[in-house]
């Protein structure tokens, strides 16, 4: 590993199947000095950890809540890399998605791809998958400096915060020449499955929407209204 080496974070559950797609995708348009792949999986999703095996990748045990930002945070407190790109198993990743991130990670903590479908993405508001220096990291979660997510989250908003925050340091950048694309079933890219539907309870949603109004004055300095 050289001091670039970016370790590509999958956060994964039940959906092995997956896995091995994204490590072809990976290895199809990435060269093998650029990243390690690295898949975070909870202890009992056996399934996943017997794929885990066969696959050309890197594998941790979640240690901390188990969500999607516990993942990603079991991962920055383990890996001694100085890049992590926050993705997931439901990204395609498009050929040379990584150089123009790295090029603009010399002036930003925080570098957004074009994902083809949300418009706040393209908008330059929100990332759903990021390119994040190691640099930046005790910035990038209020309160938690050696996370790079909130844990408090079920799942929704978890990537809101993270991009509100950068903006709000001036270490956000959008970068459309890189394509992450996200194949999401909110836009018509996937169909839903069991992960999806635990992501989309109402319940879950408006309790993480309320979580994110309590929080949003820490790093903006007033409520969202």
């Amino acid at each position: 590993m050289n001091e670039k080496t970016v370790a590509v974070l999958m956060p994964t559950l039940g959906r092995p199947h997956k896995m091995k797609e994204n490590v072809e995708n990976l290895w199809d348009v990435t060269k093998k000095e650029e990243i390690d792949i690295v898949f975070i999986v909870e202890e009992d999703d056996e399934a996943s950890l017997k794929m885990a095996v066969t696959l050309d990748a890197i594998t941790l045990i979640n240690q901390r809540v188990r969500s999607f930002a516990g993942a990603i945070n079991t991962a920055v407190r383990t890996l001694p890399h100085n890049y992590f790109f926050g993705g997931s198993d439901d990204f395609l990743f498009h050929p040379n998605w990584l150089p123009p991130l790295m090029d603009l990670s010399e002036n930003f903590g925080m570098v957004g791809p074009e994902d083809l479908g949300n418009p706040s993405v393209r908008a330059g508001q929100l990332a759903v998958s990021y390119l994040i220096s190691r640099r930046y990291i005790p910035k990038a979660c209020v309160g938690y400096p050696k996370n790079l997510l909130y844990e408090g989250y079920i799942h929704n908003y978890t990537d809101t915060e993270l991009t509100e925050t950068a903006i709000y340091n001036g270490e956000y950048i959008f970068c459309p020449d890189s394509i992450v694309e996200h194949m999401h079933p909110s836009f018509n890219k996937s169909e839903i499955d069991e992960t999806y539907k635990l992501s989309f309870d109402y319940a879950d949603s408006n309790t993480d929407f309320q979580t994110y109004l309590s929080r949003k004055p820490l790093w903006s300095g007033r409520s969202l209204y």
